[in-house]
């Protein structure tokens, strides 16, 4: 089969581009053709909510890449992207799926400027992956709430949910004693990087016990950047918490490698949320056991109990306890939580997007 993957870019890096390229190489591996379209031709996602008119352009470059490649299926892995497909017609949308992670499957309907174009592409689309059954309702009641009830029908009646897939290590250690915590996000709002480290204090403070907190992930010149760091300063955690930017791909398998306990409170904001966090199932994957957000799509890739717990992000003292029980009293084990990655193999996920692939494609013909 053709599959043309409309996504900002495959370098791994974030959460889309991580999807797209596991999509990309997975579908590879079974024999299909792929073309990737991606950011160089196409503008950056945002562009296109902040003046829909920017998608009249790429739609062009978009129908030539069409004509050229001729795909059995067009799959958008960026929600963004699918404004373009407000402007190409009804038989090339009806072999298109999109992919919805999260928040911007919601912000195109919400915001009065894209709204108009987000009502034709969610009409006009064949079929759409969601990654969670949490993003599923919430985009569901959003298309209800901007769109109307007949719209977010339609949206249900054409929606799977297809859990995300990661790529599954041959080898792990469960030898660890170096009681490091882990946070892989940038110190933003959403991933509850504040939250952690006042989990931390509370940790320290209640149990006097040693660790140290890795936040892994951008920074920027935020005023919560700035008011995160002024936090580690006040609770006197300067010596117990790094915040180390970016990391590379080999980098970042370190910084797995020497973790006993993942946590990432993220915090749901009005539409902003987790929609699914593939980053507890890649801590899983290396038998860590993770501390994640009780009111999200994280709960569906935390195994509660299993692989870790919910958690309320607001509460201190219970995220703190919660850390007590994993890396004092070992009531995660580490075989269970590689027990619950090697259930969302990427292998699995592909399955299910194949198939998905074959239904749109009969009904397209």
């Amino acid at each position: 089969m053709k599959v043309l993957i409309i996504c900002e870019d495959t370098n791994g890096m974030d959460g889309w581009s991580k999807y797209s390229k596991l999509l990309e190489d997975g579908l590879i591996k079974n024999g299909h053709t792929v073309q990737v379209c991606q950011t160089g031709l196409l503008l950056r996602p945002i562009k296109y909510l902040s003046n829909p008119l920017n998608a009249i352009i790429s739609a062009i470059k978009i129908k030539n890449i069409i004509k050229d490649f001729n795909p059995d299926i067009i799959h958008i892995t960026v929600e963004p992207f699918a404004m373009i497909f407000a402007f190409l017609n009804r038989k090339i949308l009806q072999k298109t799926i999109l992919t919805i992670h999260g928040t911007y499957g919601i912000k195109p309907i919400k915001n009065w400027i894209s709204r108009p174009f987000a009502k034709i592409y969610y009409k006009r689309i064949r079929s759409f992956i969601c990654v969670s059954n949490y993003t599923k309702q919430k985009v569901a009641e959003a298309i209800k709430k901007y769109a109307g009830e007949s719209l977010s029908k339609r949206f249900e009646s054409n929606v799977i949910v297809i859990k995300n897939g990661i790529k599954i290590r041959p080898t792990y250690s469960d030898a660890k004693h170096d009681r490091n915590i882990l946070l892989v996000g940038g110190v933003k709002y959403r991933k509850g990087v504040i939250q952690a480290i006042e989990a931390c204090y509370q940790y320290k403070e209640i149990y006097k016990k040693p660790f140290h907190l890795f936040v892994v992930g951008q920074i920027n010149n935020s005023k919560y950047v700035a008011d995160a760091k002024i936090k580690i300063i006040e609770l006197g955690l300067s010596n117990e918490v790094t915040l180390t930017g970016k990391a590379s791909e080999k980098e970042l398998e370190n910084y797995y490698e020497k973790s006993n306990l993942f946590l990432m409170p993220s915090l749901t904001k009005d539409d902003n949320f987790e929609g699914f966090g593939i980053v507890y199932l890649e801590a899983n994957a290396y038998g860590i056991p993770c501390i994640g957000p009780n009111n999200s799509g994280a709960m569906e890739a935390i195994n509660n109990n299993y692989s870790g717990y919910h958690t309320d992000p607001h509460d201190p003292k219970h995220i703190a306890e919660c850390i007590h029980k994993i890396l004092d009293l070992n009531t995660i084990e580490t075989i269970n939580c590689r027990e619950w990655a090697e259930k969302h193999r990427i292998e699995n996920s592909i399955k299910e997007i194949e198939d998905l692939y074959v239904h749109v494609k009969n009904l397209a013909i």
